[in-house]
């Protein structure tokens, strides 16, 4: 059941961006920023946090996209009580565990997408990383060394709606989620796994 309330939430998150023109953060002044899809063989990750208050229950989420700009995985965690930085942070890291873990692992290259430049700063840049967050810093650092076809880049908040928009609408869940979709010409194949 959580598969597909989590696949309801990003079909109207969807919806409400790409007909309805809204932008999340803020509805007054919209820029003509979007998504722009990944190049062939590159798959694009894209992370969202979103928490009740600061610290508040925080909830991560991540869409993986490829070429073609097809959801090849999505996954939610709830990581308890944190503030933005950390949270923004994590959220790339379990992201890149998530996606070497992942069945296109070994056939793609990856494209990480974050709105935060804090996070880019710190990935690109160790010694800036404040001493709180070393320990998710050295795990990305070691993701990187395992597997080299990784970039980063920094997106306006606007071109990330899709991420963005998951997290806020799961804040309060407390369990998480996986899946993985496999798209192949006439086949559908989904493989769901609750977490815990």
């Amino acid at each position: 059941m959580l598969f597909f309330a989590n696949l309801w939430t990003l079909w109207l998150c969807r919806n409400e961006t790409s007909f309805r023109g809204k932008n999340y953060k803020n509805p007054k002044h919209k820029v003509s920023t979007s998504w722009s899809p990944a190049p062939l063989r590159y798959l694009k990750l894209n992370s969202g946090v979103a928490a009740k208050g600061k610290p508040g229950p925080t909830d991560i989420r991540e869409v993986l996209r490829d070429h073609l700009g097809y959801i090849r995985s999505t996954f939610s965690m709830h990581i308890g009580m944190e503030e933005s930085n950390y949270s923004e942070f994590e959220a790339i890291q379990e992201g890149i565990s998530f996606i070497l873990s992942s069945p296109w692992a070994a056939t793609h290259c990856l494209e990480v997408e974050c709105d935060s430049s804090n996070v880019i700063n710190w990935i690109q840049d160790h010694n800036k990383v404040p001493w709180r967050m070393k320990i998710i810093s050295n795990a990305i650092e070691s993701c990187l060394r395992s597997h080299t076809g990784i970039s980063f880049s920094h997106i306006p908040r606007e071109a990330n709606s899709v991420a963005d928009g998951l997290a806020k609408a799961g804040v309060l869940r407390t369990s998480n989620f996986k899946a993985y979709f496999d798209i192949c010409p006439g086949r559908t194949h989904q493989d769901s796994t609750a977490l815990g």
